[in-house]
């Protein structure tokens, strides 16, 4: 209906970070799987911190729309940051650019 035509391009924003959030691949299960869980930690606490600032920014002056890009720039961050634990912790890159990117031969 009506309030679901209103809200839609709220939800193709979520949609984007969700998307960042598989591209990034399997970043949360590597680190605790492999005994750095405190990395783990530290990127859902970034995230997290991340959403309350964006949050206390942008919701007072953009409402519904605040919200949904303060929660989406928590969820970029908390992958983002685990991303990169990985990367540099682990010397994988769980991540889709790592097909992308892949060198043959």
């Amino acid at each position: 209906g009506r309030d679901f035509t209103v809200s839609a391009p709220l939800l193709w924003i979520v949609a984007g970070a969700q998307l960042f959030n598989a591209a990034c691949g399997p970043v949360l299960p590597l680190l605790t799987m492999t005994g750095h869980s405190m990395r783990a930690f530290a990127g859902q606490f970034a995230g997290l911190l991340a959403s309350a600032v964006l949050a206390v920014v942008l919701i007072p002056p953009h409402g519904a729309l605040g919200a949904t890009v303060a929660m989406a720039g928590g969820i970029v961050t908390w992958n983002g940051v685990m991303l990169v634990s990985v990367i540099r912790v682990l010397g994988i890159n769980p991540s889709i650019t790592a097909l992308l990117f892949r060198r043959s031969g």
